[in-house]
This record gives C-alpha cells, sequence and structure tokens, in this order.
C-alpha cells in the first residue's frame, strides 16, 4: 500500500519522548488519574461486554446525539473514526474537499484512499471561517465528501448552526456527505455549537474523549452518521480490529457521569489561561491572533519574514520550549500554541517564544 507519511504525528511523538522545559505544543489536557475520575478498580472490565462497542456507551453517545444506537461506531479515537468512515466512503478517482489549513490526518487519508483532495481555504483574513460560496465553486460531480473540523484545527474557530446548515443543503445536491471532526466541541458546554450529525443527513460526526478530557490513552473515539454509512464502516472495522479495549469502553461509561464537572473545571482554566496568552500577543504589537471560540489552543500568525520551521526550531535547540509549527497545517508563518497546561509552564513558555521571536528578526 502507498501513503504519504503523517509528518506532524511523526514529529509529535518524537517531541513527546523528550523532557523539555516548557511544551506550549500539546493540544489536548494533562491526563486525569483513576483519582480524578472517582473510579474503583471494580469499576473497570476487562470481559468483551460487545464486539460492536459496549452497548452501555453506545447507548449514552446515542442519546448525547438524539439519534438510534445503529447510527453509532466506537473506534479507537476520532482518527480511527475518521478512517472508517472515509474508508466505506470513498472510492478511487472520487473527490473530497478537505479545508486549510487542516490537521494532516485529514488529506492524508482520502489520498491514500485513492480519492482526489479538493482544498477549502479558510483564511486568517476571514477568521478562518467556512465561507459556504467558496464551498459551492469547489463541489463538482465527483465530490463524495466535505471534511471539516470544528472547532477548528488548528485555530479553534466553530462553524455555526446557520453555516453546517447551509453546507448541508450544498452537500445534500451534491450527493456529498458532509465529515466534520468534532473532537475539540468536547471543550465547550453542550449547545455553544451543533454537533454536526445531530442536524440529520448528510452529516457525519467524529469525536473522541482524548483531547478536552485528558483521556487519550484510553482511544475512545465514535462516528455517528447515516446507517447505511456506520453499516459499511463496522464492516471495514471488521478488517481492521476484532474489538476495541473492554477496559477503556468501562472507563468511559463511568466517566460520563462525572464529565459535566470536570469539564466545568477545564473551561476555567483555559480561560484564565488564554487571557495570557491573549495579552502576551497584545502587549508584544507584532503577533495577530484570532481568538479561538474554544479549545486549548490558539494560531497566531508570526511577524513578517519570521519562519514558523526555522523558530520552532530554534525554541527547542536554544530555548528548551517547543511549538507547533503552522507549517504541519499547510500554513507557514503561523504557530500551534497551546495554552492548556499549567498557567507557569504558559507564562514561561510566552516569554521564551517571544526572545526567540526578537533573536530571530536581529
Amino acid at each position: 500500500m502507498r501513503f504519504n507519511p503523517f509528518q506532524y504525528m511523526k514529529w509529535a511523538k518524537e517531541q513527546a519522548g523528550k523532557e523539555w522545559d516548557c511544551s506550549l505544543a500539546a493540544s489536548g489536557m494533562p491526563a486525569l488519574s483513576m483519582e480524578d475520575l472517582g473510579l474503583r478498580p471494580e469499576d473497570i472490565r476487562i470481559d468483551r461486554p460487545g464486539l460492536y462497542g459496549d452497548p452501555e456507551l453506545r447507548g449514552i453517545l446515542a442519546r448525547r446525539y438524539g439519534v438510534p444506537e445503529s447510527r453509532v461506531i466506537i473506534a479507537a479515537g476520532t482518527s480511527l473514526a475518521n478512517f472508517l468512515v472515509l474508508g466505506a466512503l470513498l472510492e478511487p478517482a472520487d473527490e473530497a474537499i478537505v479545508e486549510t489549513p487542516t490537521y494532516e490526518s485529514l488529506p492524508r487519508i482520502v489520498e491514500m484512499l485513492g480519492a482526489k483532495v479538493v482544498p477549502l481555504a479558510r483564511t486568517f483574513d476571514e477568521e478562518f471561517r467556512v465561507i459556504p460560496a467558496r464551498l459551492r465553486e469547489a463541489v463538482t460531480p465527483r465530490t463524495r465528501a466535505i471534511i471539516l473540523t470544528s472547532l477548528h484545527n488548528p485555530s479553534g474557530v466553530g462553524v455555526p448552526e446557520e453555516t453546517l446548515r447551509e453546507i448541508g443543503e450544498i452537500a445534500d445536491r451534491s450527493g456529498a456527505l458532509v465529515i466534520v471532526d468534532e473532537v475539540y466541541i468536547e471543550y465547550l458546554p453542550e449547545g455553544a455549537f451543533p454537533r454536526a450529525a445531530t442536524l440529520g443527513d448528510p452529516f457525519v460526526s467524529t469525536s473522541s474523549l482524548t483531547k478536552a478530557y485528558g483521556l487519550g490513552g484510553l482511544r475512545v473515539g465514535w462516528a455517528v452518521g447515516p446507517e447505511p454509512l456506520i453499516r459499511k464502516a463496522h464492516e471495514l472495522h471488521d478488517l481492521l480490529d476484532v474489538e476495541c479495549s473492554a477496559p477503556s469502553q468501562s472507563i468511559a461509561v463511568r466517566f460520563f457521569d462525572g464529565a459535566d464537572a470536570i469539564l466545568s473545571r477545564t473551561i476555567e482554566h483555559l480561560k484564565r489561561n488564554y487571557g495570557i496568552l491573549s495579552r502576551w500577543a497584545e502587549d508584544r504589537g507584532d503577533i495577530d491572533l484570532v481568538p479561538p471560540d474554544g479549545g486549548a489552543s490558539a494560531f497566531p500568525r508570526l511577524p513578517p519574514g519570521v519562519s514558523s520551521l526555522d523558530l520552532s526550531r530554534r525554541l527547542m535547540d536554544e530555548f528548551g520550549t517547543v511549538v507547533v509549527p503552522g507549517d504541519f497545517f499547510e500554513a507557514p508563518g503561523f504557530l500551534r500554541i497551546s495554552f492548556g497546561g499549567e498557567t507557569g509552564d504558559l507564562e514561561e513558555g510566552l516569554r521564551r517564544l517571544g526572545r526567540a521571536i526578537d533573536v530571530s528578526r536581529d
């Protein structure tokens, strides 16, 4: 099988294995402990609750989206959920419209399946919004998928319901499906932005517990969409994985009991930390920033002439600090900066980033 390597993930795994003085690279919250979750050993199951996902977990997710359980598939994280959905949908010679800047996994999956990637620009000057008129121009008779993230990875900008419905009408007329990776919506209170699958056909939502809840190690994700697509995704899943981890799913079931309290604490922490990042950018005067609608990261634009890739390397080599260069999102000249970690680490990391920018401009 031929495929283009996922360069960002390779880089992220390499950096995760190193000790950094300051890390502003993580897009999720710090990992939660058993104590944080209020879990007891007897809460964790190792038996096989269901080969197509723990029925209790599928029921929780179905109620969350207001759909029958037959429209839910459990997968090992959002990335696998995206792969299963796209693998069940796309054929060689199909076209998939993919937003840019983008999370690199999304176009790589499309390419691996033999389909053509058609870019849809979400620009800084338009505050990274999705522009339906631009989407209409990109759609052709071969368009099978429109692939978005909401909240946008990397900018944190959401897609409002009005825009989603307009996108849905465009997709419906062309016979395409709208796949929305919503892993960052989990950072927001219910209803702040719509979950696409709650709007009915032709929408598909994918998500997981990885980012907002610090539960990436569980590898519990899901997709919610039209029943024929989900049924075919199950068939593809059969080829790749017998079943999802029973212990992980049992923890996920117990987690949802206290999810609101955990999210409330997370939102307060992120609000405080984003204020620090926003003031830092404003005080400098040479950093342009579109405020994210939520999430734990922002995507500021660097001063003209400063290379995000070179700056990232300098930060690591000379300042012991790691951020994500925008090059990994098809956006040179930008950085994805996390503000989900400890407040003191954020303040020190921004101080070092400022020094590295100043040195790079000298």
